[in-house]
């Protein structure tokens, strides 16, 4: 209840008491963070490796996520929330995946990351059952990653929407799938 400069020097005072450990080190460090800071960045996404080591996957993925919103550089931003991202997907959670590339694609503009965003997106509408959705998004990320010469990601999203034939049968997304394929 007490103002946020009163919380961010009684987390920065628990921060240097806990320096040897560094994950409570990093968390305790970017709750007095206001603006964007870059060693806390470095310290969050060291602790997301830490946790990924350990198998929390949501973990690593809050942490991560935090280093995104605490990055200045657009570049960097835009690479530790589609690493959230995938550390989300890892841990099952399709909503988390879908709303932190939906972020990236707000404001990223490096075609490559905008790309890894849709394929995301595809793979949590997938997994959240909106199958005429992920087929959508997954066969448009194929056709245009395709176009922009970027063979891997097409191919991955072209295997994503034969996922949605997998599971529903539905003979038009087949067809939708086998022209996705022939035109790679």
């Amino acid at each position: 209840a007490v103002p946020f400069a009163e919380r961010a020097a009684a987390h920065r005072t628990i921060a240097a008491a806990v320096r040897d450990q560094p994950d409570r080190y990093a968390w305790h460090l970017a709750a007095a963070a206001l603006d964007p800071d870059e060693p806390v960045a470095v310290l969050l996404e060291q602790s997301a490796t830490l946790a990924q080591r350990r198998g929390g996957m949501a973990a690593a993925a809050r942490a991560m996520e935090r280093a995104g919103e605490l990055s200045p550089a657009e570049p960097d931003r835009a690479r530790r929330l589609l690493a959230a991202a995938v550390l989300a997907l890892l841990a099952g959670e399709a909503d988390w995946v879908g709303d932190l590339s939906a972020e990236v694609l707000a404001f990223a503009a490096d075609p490559g990351m905008r790309t890894e965003a849709r394929l995301n997106i595809g793979w949590g509408l997938l997994w959240s059952n909106r199958y005429a959705d992920a087929l959508a998004t997954l066969l448009a990320v194929s056709a245009q990653a395709a176009a922009s010469g970027a063979p891997g990601p097409a191919w991955d999203a072209v295997g994503m929407a034969a996922t949605v034939v997998h599971q529903t049968g539905i003979a038009t997304a087949s067809a939708q799938v086998l022209a996705a394929l022939a035109a790679l």
